[in-house]
C-alpha cells in the first residue's frame, strides 16, 4: 500500500485514502491483533466507508478512536471483512467438473486429503461432502476445513442452514450432476435444515489465516474459492504460494472463477485441468511435500507449528447460517457490498 495514494470513492461514500487506510490498519492491529493491511485497497476502502457510515461518523479519526475505545467496534468492522456470505453447490459446473476431472485422481490412492480453505459458514464444505458421497469417495477422504472467522467455523461444523438454502440449492446440485434426491442425509424442523454428522464425520474445522498463516499440511485436493480477489498483490502472492506449497505433486487447486494462480509467480508450475472451470493441477513438486498419508488431526497438528489455529472438532447443533448469494460477475467492483456477494 502507498501512502498518499489516493482511493477513488464510491458513489455516495466518504472518500478514505491510503494514508487512512494505515492508519485503519495498525489501529485494528494494536487492538486486536489482527492483520488487515494486505487486502485489496479499493476492498478495504469500501469497507471503512462502509464503517463510517455504519457508526455515524464522517472522518477517520473518529472511528479510530472508536476502534481504541469499544473492543465492539472493532469486531463489527472485522466482522464485515472476515464476512463470507455463500451458497449449497454455487456454480455447478465446478462441482460437475470436480466429478469428471477430480473424482478419478481421488479413486488412484488409497486416502485422498482434501483442504477447504476459507470455508465461510460451512456450504461449500457441505455441497463437496455430497458429491464425494454421491461419487463413492466420502468414507476415504479427510477434509480440513479453515476459516480465518471463528464464528462462520463454528457455523460450518452445527451444519444448520435455512431450509431455503437447501430448496435453492437442488437445482444447482443436479445441474452439478447429482443423482437422486438428498432426503436421506438432512432433518428439517422449524425452517431449518441439518446435515447428517456423516457428511462431516471425517472433518477437521481449524482457524487459519491464509495471508498469514502457512500450509497446514498436504493435500490431494484444494478448494480456495472466491478468497483471493479480496487481497491485495504481495498478501495475494503469499496465499497462492501457500496454497501451492499445501499441494502433493499432481494434486489439484480449486479456485474462482475470477481467480488464476497465473496471476503470480507462483503460478508456473500448474496447468489448467478443466477447460470451464478453475481447476488447476500441480505439475512440478512443491518444497517438502511427501506421498505420507497423514490423518485429518495429523494435518491440523502441523499447520498448527506452521502457524495455523487449533482445530474444531466436528459436531452437529443447532446454529446460524448465510444465505446463498451468487458470485460476483467477472469485472464487477471490488467492493464491501460484491465481498457480501462473493463467497
Amino acid at each position: 500500500m502507498t501512502p498518499g495514494v489516493n482511493v477513488p470513492p464510491r458513489h455516495g461514500a466518504i472518500e478514505v485514502d491510503a494514508v487512512d487506510l494505515g492508519r485503519v490498519a495498525d489501529t485494528v492491529r494494536r487492538v486486536s491483533g489482527a492483520e488487515i493491511a494486505g487486502y485489496a485497497p479499493e476492498f478495504f476502502s469500501s469497507l471503512v466507508s462502509a464503517a463510517l457510515s455504519r457508526e455515524g461518523m464522517l472522518d477517520v479519526q473518529a472511528l479510530l478512536d472508536r476502534f481504541q475505545a469499544e473492543s465492539g467496534a472493532v469486531d463489527r468492522f472485522l466482522a464485515s471483512l472476515w464476512l463470507g456470505t455463500t451458497s449449497l453447490f454455487r456454480d455447478p459446473g465446478v462441482f460437475q467438473a470436480i466429478r469428471r476431472d477430480v473424482a478419478p485422481i481421488l479413486r488412484s490412492g488409497r486416502l485422498a486429503r482434501i483442504w477447504i480453505a476459507g470455508c465461510s459458514t460451512g456450504e461449500e464444505l457441505y455441497g463437496l461432502a455430497i458429491v464425494l458421497r454421491d461419487e463413492g469417495l466420502l468414507d476415504r477422504c479427510r477434509i480440513h476445513a479453515t476459516d480465518v472467522n471463528a464464528r462462520a467455523l463454528e457455523s460450518a461444523r452445527r451444519g444448520v442452514y435455512p431450509s431455503t438454502a437447501l430448496r435453492e440449492g437442488i437445482p444447482r446440485y443436479l445441474a452439478s450432476g447429482g443423482r437422486g434426491t438428498l432426503c436421506e442425509i438432512y432433518t428439517a424442523e422449524q425452517g431449518m435444515i441439518t446435515f447428517d454428522p456423516s457428511l462431516a464425520a471425517n472433518v477437521t474445522f481449524a482457524r487459519h489465516d491464509l495471508g498469514l498463516d502457512g500450509p497446514p499440511g498436504h493435500f490431494d485436493l484444494v478448494l480456495c474459492r472466491n478468497v483471493l480477489i479480496w487481497f491485495g498483490t504481495a498478501m495475494r502472492d503469499r496465499a497462492l504460494d501457500t496454497l501451492r506449497a499445501s499441494l502433493v505433486p499432481g494434486g489439484v487447486l480449486v479456485l474462482g472463477r475470477r481467480e488464476t494462480p497465473r496471476d503470480s509467480a507462483v503460478g508456473a508450475p500448474f496447468e489448467r485441468l478443466a477447460p470451464d472451470a478453475s481447476l488447476w493441477r500441480l505439475t512440478s513438486p512443491p518444497g517438502g511435500a511427501t506421498d505420507a498419508e497423514p490423518d485429518a488431526i495429523d494435518i491440523a497438528a502441523r499447520g498448527a507449528r506452521a502457524g495455523a489455529h487449533p482445530p474444531i472438532p466436528a459436531a452437529s447443533a443447532g446454529g446460524a447460517a448465510s444465505d446463498p448469494v451468487a458470485a460476483p460477475e467477472p469485472g464487477a467492483a471490488l467492493t464491501a457490498e460484491s465481498h457480501v456477494a462473493s463467497r
